[in-house]
């Protein structure tokens, strides 16, 4: 944190580095993410619905 985060080249997009910084300094947009994630979980139509998926 000298005077920024440096990201390894092994990032895996987990996003636990938005999550958790405590300034709220990093951030994305993951609309198109969150939007292709709803789209999939209603193609395959799954029973019961997980709560992670409802819109």
């Amino acid at each position: 944190m000298k005077p920024y985060p440096v990201y390894a080249d092994h990032c895996i997009l987990c996003f636990n580095c938005m999550r958790w910084c405590p300034e709220n300094a990093i951030s994305a947009d993951l609309t198109a993410i969150h939007e292709r994630v709803l789209e999939r979980a209603e193609s395959y139509q799954e029973e019961p619905l997980s709560e992670m998926f409802a819109g």
